[in-house]
């Protein structure tokens, strides 16, 4: 069980991001100023700030655009739109993808590397200002000698200076609470609203408002299969029956999963719902003397109804796609009867002993699970899957698990 663990985590840690898709439809922008239409990969801000993934609508293959090979890209979906820039530093200059918010007289633009967001204001001469927030640093108050929260708010006196020539709004950025892009669109508005003095109002264009947050999938699958269950309970030990039984019955159930396709495609996280049942019997025969020897059965049956909750990973690509799970789950064990029938043969005097409903300590217990299967696509959003479960319970004084063969449909 260890080495199927093992199995899992070096999957999940050797997998390359770039390798996970979420294309939507859109288009490059070459740099001879060709527009070329297909479909681009839609990750988390800071991904999309250093790679451009593209394929053509009618190709499979995926070209990786940098930053400065092309002049930039935009979703049709969402209207988010990209462009090369050249950011030059006093020790280097490098080029990045700048998502484009507002073209005008005055251009915006985002930018957010190592979990930080940049806002740059371009003015008319091809100026650039860049805006940020530092995090809140935690500082002693030198009067109360306590420990509170400074807030960096050297952001404002940066938009203030930068926005000199429009006294109205200076109220507007005192007012400003947090810097983030729709703060930052509605300043820009606000101050092109202001130039705007003369008949001919000056444009401006906004771009990628329409779908800024990190979008959420969910599958719904249902399976059946068939569940191989070992089992022997502290109860039967103490009655000097310590086999461990066995039974196969089959099992139905259905499963939720969650992903984030921007952020991590072939992760999800997995919560399902079970139904089955176990039962099983144990013998043994003694013999102390001649004149005495005794017989005793157990019989257990019970219906088992399992939650679990776990981490899978789906490989990405073909029709064909491996997948490999791991987790927790609790069974409940409910509708249950056990008996134990005892013979006891004594001078050839027979003495017949039964005894019903000896209910386990626990109905409820908790198992560690691995997952190997694979996904067969079936339609563009559609799987037949094959899956084979193995799970073991987390406790000394009980010994249950089980394997399972499961065979289902992911919608």
């Amino acid at each position: 069980m260890k080495k199927l663990y093992f199995i899992f985590i070096i999957l999940f840690l050797t997998q390359k991001i770039s390798a996970q898709e979420n294309f939507y439809p859109g288009y490059i922008i070459t740099t001879e100023n060709d527009t070329i239409l297909g479909k681009i990969e839609f990750k988390d801000e800071e991904s999309n700030a250093n790679i451009c993934n593209f394929k053509k609508s009618d190709s499979k293959e995926i070209i990786s655009y940098k930053p400065g090979e092309i002049k930039g890209y935009r979703f049709l979906k969402t209207e988010k739109y990209y462009i090369s820039y050249e950011i030059k530093t006093e020790k280097r200059s490098r080029h990045v993808f700048f998502e484009y918010l507002i073209q005008g007289p005055v251009q915006l633009y985002y930018y957010r590397h190592e979990w930080q967001d940049y806002f740059f204001i371009e003015n008319p001469e091809g100026e650039i200002t860049v805006v940020m927030k530092k995090p809140d640093e935690k500082v002693r108050d030198p009067k109360t000698l306590r420990i509170i929260q400074k807030e960096d708010n050297q952001y404002k006196i940066v938009l203030m200076q930068t926005f000199y020539n429009c006294p109205l709004i200076t109220e507007d950025i005192t007012k400003m609470t947090t810097l983030n892009r729709s703060s930052m669109i509605d300043i820009v508005k606000n101050y092109i609203a202001c130039i705007n003095t003369s008949e001919d109002k000056v444009q401006y264009i906004e771009f990628g408002t329409k779908d800024n947050k990190l979008q959420f999938k969910i599958e719904f699958s249902l399976y059946t299969g068939i569940r191989y269950q070992s089992f022997n309970f502290e109860e039967k030990r103490k009655k000097h029956l310590s086999e461990s039984m066995y039974s196969i019955y089959p099992q139905v159930g259905t499963e939720i999963g969650l992903s984030m396709p921007r952020v991590l495609k072939p992760v999800s996280i997995q919560l399902g719902m079970a139904y089955s049942k176990m039962g099983g019997a144990d013998e043994c025969n003694s013999l102390y003397e001649k004149s005495f020897t005794y017989y005793k059965k157990y019989t257990f049956n019970s219906d088992l109804l399992i939650g679990n909750l776990g981490i899978r990973y789906t490989y990405p690509n073909g029709k064909i796609r491996p997948t490999a799970e791991f987790g927790g789950a609790y069974t409940y064990l409910f509708n249950y009867s056990s008996k134990i029938y005892k013979e006891e043969n004594i001078e050839n005097k027979i003495i017949i002993e039964s005894s019903h409903d000896l209910k386990p300590s626990d109905n409820t217990y908790f198992c560690i699970y691995g997952s190997l299967g694979v996904n067969f696509k079936v339609r563009q959003k559609s799987f037949v899957f094959l899956r084979f479960d193995y799970d073991n319970l987390f406790q000394k004084t009980n010994d249950l698990s089980s394997m399972q063969v499961k065979l289902g449909y992911i919608f």
